[in-house]
């Protein structure tokens, strides 16, 4: 009786182990934050209304070039909605920029930066084709 006992804990452990391994050493799904890391881009949120594009350039400039730095804007007033994105030509520049000035007040605010995906393609909202109000992916009869 005792050997079995034993047995059954060996295999349970091994069961367990391969549990915890599972993964290792085979390509698996990346995360979003991965990435979003080796993208070399960051959204920043909480500017100030006032906050220029110049200003979040220079700021994240400090950190490493940039390709890429817009503030996003309402399209028909122009003003800004307080957030930002910055693409660095080094994605290794965007994590240190990340942990440097995640938490750090800009500009009298509190700035959250966070890493982000590659930009998704524009959607031409006047375009029949862009999915918008009454098209369908089912065929039409």
């Amino acid at each position: 009786g005792q050997g079995a006992g034993t047995r059954g804990g060996q295999v349970e452990e091994a069961e367990r182990t391969a549990v915890e391994s599972e993964g290792r050493g085979v390509p698996k799904e990346r995360t979003f934050e991965e990435a979003a890391e080796e993208s070399g881009r960051l959204f920043v949120r909480n500017l100030a209304y006032s906050t220029t594009e110049e200003e979040v350039k220079e700021l994240f400039e400090g950190f490493g070039s940039t390709s890429e730095v817009h503030l996003v804007t309402h399209r028909s007033t122009g003003q800004s909605k307080g957030f930002a994105y910055v693409l660095y030509m080094i994605p290794e520049d965007a994590r240190r920029a990340r942990d440097a000035l995640d938490g750090e007040i800009f500009q009298g605010r509190l700035l959250h930066v966070l890493p982000a995906d590659k930009p998704r393609e524009r959607v031409d909202r006047a375009s029949p084709s862009a999915g918008g109000a009454g098209s369908s992916s089912y065929k039409q009869k």
